[in-house]
């Protein structure tokens, strides 16, 4: 069954139309099977003397997604599946290596999936038909990139931050961990205060006035162009983070702030 409305998409950076195919949906039941997350299981210890199960967490399930195309012949009447469009097709969807984003022309947000079956071209005598494919998607769609510039030319400076996720995050609290870019000012240091997270405070000190510091918040890795070992100039070792909803933010340090995310959704 198909799982889009649209009839073009994007995928790894290629639009569909460059590549002259368009999505097709071949049951015709007027019903459209939308994958909106993936399943969830427990993961638990079961005892003979209990009966209930010792629960640990919830495992997130991946989705998977039936994806139909065909070439675009009625835009291009000339078009059949000859040795060239096959090559180019294949080569695009199974070219590389790891999640790529997919986003067809009906969704706000996006899939991150990899192709996982062997490609079936059903065709006529004609060469014209349609490829089926079947892919496996992280549990959510994802938000485009979303990016706040803050140039702090006073402090503080107060920006506020849409944190668009809606889930719970995978240690089962509502924060989420964005990427943080930043042009350090003349004070050595980078001094964030969350006042919608009961004020916590993300300090790093020891910096270089004029170097760029890039803290990816998730990973815990913070790099910069004039600086090393910069972690260990972390105040108590906490990261920034954001919770769901508006957060605002009070920058007491000049310089520039880039914080960059790509949110989690459910829908």
């Amino acid at each position: 069954m198909a799982n889009f409305v649209g009839t073009s998409f994007t995928f790894d950076g290629e639009t569909s139309d460059s590549h002259n195919v368009t999505l097709v949906k071949v049951d015709e039941s007027g019903f459209v099977n939308s994958s909106i997350s993936g399943g969830r299981s427990p993961i638990e210890e079961w005892n003979v003397n209990k009966y209930q199960p010792y629960y640990y967490r919830t495992k997130v399930e991946p989705r998977n997604l039936s994806i139909t195309i065909t070439l675009n012949t009625p835009a291009t009447p000339t078009l059949v599946w000859d040795a060239t469009n096959k090559a180019d097709i294949f080569s695009w969807l199974y070219g590389g290596y790891g999640y790529k984003d997919f986003q067809s022309s009906d969704s706000n947000y996006i899939d991150k999936i990899i192709f996982t079956s062997p490609l079936e071209l059903m065709t006529s005598d004609l060469n014209n038909g349609y490829i089926v494919l079947s892919a496996q998607a992280l549990p959510y769609k994802y938000s485009a990139i979303q990016t706040t510039t803050t140039i702090v030319a006073s402090s503080p400076t107060v920006v506020a931050i849409d944190c668009l996720q809606n889930i719970l995050s995978p240690q089962g609290d509502d924060y989420f961990y964005p990427t943080i870019t930043a042009t350090i000012g003349a004070s050595g240091t980078l001094n964030i205060i969350n006042t919608t997270d009961a004020g916590r405070i993300f300090n790093i000190t020891g910096l270089t006035s004029g170097e760029v510091v890039t803290i990816n918040n998730d990973l815990q890795v913070v790099t910069g162009t004039v600086s090393t070992g910069i972690v260990g100039n972390l105040t108590n070792h906490n990261w920034f983070r954001l919770k769901n909803g508006v957060n605002s933010l009070s920058i007491t340090t000049l310089g520039t702030v880039v914080i960059t995310a790509q949110y989690p959704i459910l829908g």
